[in-house]
């Protein structure tokens, strides 16, 4: 079989339809290509060609692109035989510190970004990184660094900028190292109209150069912007991979994130009449309707859906026996997300989806996911679940009431 002879990511899956392993390459065609003359296969390698059943691959158009794809599939995906291949020494990761000046810093075992392959790869991320946006490794040292006279170093090492003015470029670095080079491609157009307009064109001169580098990493339509690409035909696993991927993005939550039990919340009423309040259970990605519950809001029969919320919630904490979620989704944006943090004690997430359009809620932030994202349709999946069970039972108590 011939495969692409471009830059790209890689995929097995098994028998189940389970990604089993990922891997990247300058040329897809050589690398896929170079698993049938494998002269000294180890015994793993030789178990993993065995359960290979098929073979899935994605163009990108650098090595650069097809190394942050790997890395954010892996980290999302767990692949068996990427844990299996690689325990000989533990994995590589790409960690920002928290100080005035943040300093980045190579990692093994556990990190923000990666995992990476290997140093030599991820030396080659940073060379690219600090092309585009140059940064700095002595922040604070009190005289010009090397790579401050070479030009890849704004001066933070003799306190040329503030801490505020690197906060941009630390801020540039991440969204890229997430693989959102199209966002930032746009946050830089922006940036740069506004240098014009302030008269500043030696700034807006900076922003176009970066605009121009990152345009010539990220050529393909089809980007990956808060999102992977499905590699299964597993939904419900893409839906809850996807769904931890954006945790981990957003809260710095453990890859392995258990996402067992989800609940979702909503209030129905119709001018504060008959007001319900309902919690819906998916277990594993699944609805499990025995675990519904409707709560009648007695406090108040006004129009007031935070705090119709606020008791709902105070009264299903009460309840330990039904066991404690791993996420909370609450039907609404900021104020409602921020009520539920208030009165759920438990540690864990709880995040928000406010609609038209459907924008996720998550860390003091609002994100408009991809339509196509999987996680967006569990979301969604869980919103409107909520949203029929609370007008069912409002409807139920309306009829009960109008016939009494």
């Amino acid at each position: 079989m011939i495969y692409p002879k471009q830059p790209g990511v890689y995929w097995f899956l098994n028998s189940k339809g389970q990604v089993i392993y990922v891997g990247k390459a300058k040329n897809l065609n050589s690398r896929l290509k170079s698993y049938q003359f494998l002269t000294e296969k180890s015994p793993k390698t030789i178990q993993l060609i065995k359960e290979r059943k098929k073979t899935k691959w994605l163009t990108v158009n650098s090595e650069f692109e097809a190394l942050i794809l790997e890395a954010n599939l892996i980290r999302a995906y767990q692949p068996q035989y990427n844990i299996l291949l690689k325990n000989t020494q533990q994995k590589i990761y790409l960690s920002f510190t928290h100080e005035p000046y943040p300093r980045i810093l190579k990692t093994r075992g556990k990190g923000d970004y990666g995992p990476f392959p290997s140093i030599k790869k991820l030396n080659f991320i940073l060379r690219i990184l600090r092309r585009i946006f140059p940064f700095c490794d002595q922040p604070n040292s009190g005289k010009p660094c090397f790579y401050y006279h070479l030009k890849l170093c704004p001066g933070v090492c003799f306190n040329k900028l503030t801490p505020f003015e690197y906060a941009k470029t630390i801020r540039h670095l991440k969204i890229l190292l997430k693989g959102k080079t199209k966002k930032l491609i746009k946050t830089l157009i922006k940036e740069q109209k506004q240098s014009v307009q302030a008269l500043n064109f030696e700034q807006a001169g900076i922003y176009h150069h970066q605009i121009l580098a990152l345009q010539n990493l990220n050529q393909y339509d089809s980007g990956f912007d808060y999102q992977l690409p499905q590699l299964t035909e597993d939904k419900i696993n893409e839906q809850l991979i996807s769904l931890r991927f954006i945790l981990k993005t957003n809260l710095k939550l453990p890859e392995n994130y258990p996402l067992t039990r989800i609940e979702a919340y909503d209030v129905s009423n119709l001018q504060g009449k008959n007001p319900i309040g309902s919690m819906i259970v998916f277990i594993q990605g699944e609805k499990s309707s025995s675990d519904y519950r409707y709560f009648k809001i007695k406090s108040l029969n006004t129009p007031n859906d935070l705090k119709m919320l606020s008791e709902m919630l105070q009264r299903r904490i009460k309840h330990l026996e039904w066991g404690i979620p791993n996420l909370i989704l609450i039907d609404g944006g900021r104020n409602q997300v921020k009520v539920a943090r208030k009165i759920i004690p438990w540690n864990i997430p709880i995040i928000g989806l406010a609609k038209n359009p459907d924008r996720l809620v998550i860390n003091q932030k609002t994100l408009t996911l991809n339509s196509n994202q999987p996680a967006l349709h569990l979301l969604q999946q869980l919103r409107n679940e909520a949203h029929r069970f609370s007008r069912q039972q409002h409807l139920r108590l309306r009829t009960k009431t109008l016939f009494k």
